[in-house]
């Protein structure tokens, strides 16, 4: 079987259980993710991501690894002069 162009291909499920490939595939714009295996597979040997979907509802203070947000002023003047790159390329 061949790859598709803009497909992205997954041993395990990226509805449910593999979060990097879900993002991964949306952030590509994949048209279509393959994958095999479910949530419930991935967990069973070990890969459960279910501690990353409770993390996200926490406040990012509070999490297991906790998030402190730097100035955002100064993140914003990096993102206007990429705004502003003539020869950027467009995700």
């Amino acid at each position: 079987m061949s790859a598709p162009a803009a497909a992205a291909w997954s041993t395990c499920s990226s509805v449910s259980a593999s979060t990097s490939t879900f993002k991964l595939g949306y952030w590509a714009r994949a048209r279509r993710i393959f994958y095999a295996n479910t949530h419930e597979d991935a967990a069973a040997i070990g890969f459960d991501d279910a501690k990353f979907y409770e993390q996200i509802a926490v406040e990012p203070a509070k999490r297991s690894v906790p998030m402190t947000q730097l100035p955002r002023e100064a993140a914003l003047e990096v993102f206007a002069e990429w705004r502003q790159k003539a020869d950027k390329i467009l995700y």
